[in-house]
């Protein structure tokens, strides 16, 4: 008769990153199925839209675009044709470096932005905030922002 090993635990930072990444999957699922249903806009769409409404002129070069919503560059350039396709925003060359592109909100993709902000904000608060007390949650924001400071 052989004895199993005993199942080995992972270590808390393991653990902690592996519930992270739960939640986040998660939480994600839900954001993606409530915009998807709602308004035919991805989660990633609708966060690359919420960080050009942020920006400067609402605009921003490909790379910083990448940069912001974590994402390659060749992803962001097949995300924009997407949403360059659907009128949501538009290309611009540089007038100083011809090889810099900038990436611009159109009126259409301000319009989808808008429309999809309540839509977000409420699966976003059953995803998220209503299985939380209000402890949990400013702890979780706490841990959060000191997480993205030491990046």
């Amino acid at each position: 008769m052989s004895l199993a090993a005993p199942r080995r635990r992972a270590a808390p930072t393991v653990r902690a990153w592996r519930v992270m990444q739960l939640a986040h999957h998660c939480v994600g699922a839900e954001l993606e199925r409530a915009l998807t249903t709602a308004h035919r806009l991805r989660l990633i769409e609708f966060d690359a839209l919420a960080r050009l409404a942020e920006a400067e002129r609402e605009r921003l070069r490909n790379r910083e675009l990448a940069s912001v919503i974590g994402r390659s560059q060749p992803a962001v350039t097949r995300l924009c044709d997407r949403l360059v396709a659907r009128g949501l925003v538009t290309r611009l060359s540089s007038k100083i470096d011809r090889r810099d592109t900038f990436v611009v909100l159109t009126d259409a993709g301000r319009d989808a932005l808008d429309a999809a902000d309540a839509t977000f904000s409420a699966a976003f608060g059953a995803a998220f905030a209503e299985p939380l007390d209000a402890l949990q949650v400013e702890a979780l924001i706490d841990a959060c922002a000191s997480l993205a400071e030491e990046t």
